[in-house]
């Protein structure tokens, strides 16, 4: 008995540790600067006018007297104001009840209530029956998140397309005291969309991919361990 409790134990142990290593080859790899999906694009140089003599206008280069300083080609910078904020509230209530009860009474034939007489006990049962049964049940489930985000993050214009849309990506890196924290943003916009000052705000970007975390210390403590990961995982039977 005492080396069936062990062994069970043991088994146990094992497919928790086995439960617990899936778990933790599951989780998303670590993030690391210089991701190619958010590299700037660097337009090709064009190679230097050969002199004219006797001239001072260029065919292939020039002055615009007239334009602004706003992004609008491949490889211009823009600076995106960070103005998000979102609040989210759901509740519900749920409740189920059912009640079912069958009462059947002992037939009357030809003026008699006929009786089963139970063997080898020397007793009589009559054939009336009754079954009842209930069913009860309840949930309540309530969640509320709250999201905030400013600042700001230079972002360069990564292709052009037949529209006029400018597709922008960019990266910020923070190195502190106990780990980085990076700030993500891609998305599309409208040249119509950016201010005189060369700005715009996150909430015109269209398809937009904000992202705000951290590495370090200080962002592991905030993460959930592989055996909690397991008990509130769909993989816990309770």
């Amino acid at each position: 008995m005492q080396g069936d409790l062990i062994m069970s134990t043991q088994l146990f142990v094992v497919l928790l540790l086995t439960s617990g290593l899936l778990l933790s080859g599951c989780a998303a790899p670590p993030i690391h600067p210089d991701d190619p999906r958010y590299a700037p694009v660097i337009p090709n140089t064009p190679p230097p006018p050969s002199p004219l003599a006797g001239s001072l206008y260029t065919p292939t280069h020039g002055v615009a007297l007239w334009s602004d300083q706003r992004a609008r080609q491949v490889g211009d910078i823009l600076t995106v104001l960070l103005e998000e904020s979102t609040t989210s509230s759901k509740s519900s209530t749920s409740s189920v009840t059912k009640d079912s009860n069958i009462n059947m009474s002992t037939p009357n034939i030809l003026g008699t209530s006929p009786t089963v007489r139970a063997f080898p006990f020397n007793s009589s049962l009559n054939l009336s029956a009754e079954i009842g049964a209930a069913r009860d049940g309840g949930g309540e489930a309530a969640a509320n998140q709250q999201n905030q985000l400013n600042g700001q993050i230079a972002v360069t214009v990564t292709q052009v397309l037949p529209n006029g849309v400018l597709v922008v990506r960019g990266e910020k890196w923070l190195q502190l005291t106990e780990g980085q924290e990076f700030l993500r943003v891609s998305g599309m916009i409208r040249p119509a969309d950016v201010q005189q000052d060369n700005t715009i705000s996150s909430t015109k970007i269209a398809d937009a991919r904000i992202t705000f975390s951290g590495t370090g210390q200080f962002a592991q403590a905030h993460k959930m361990g592989w055996l909690a990961k397991f008990f509130n995982s769909i993989y816990w039977p309770y």
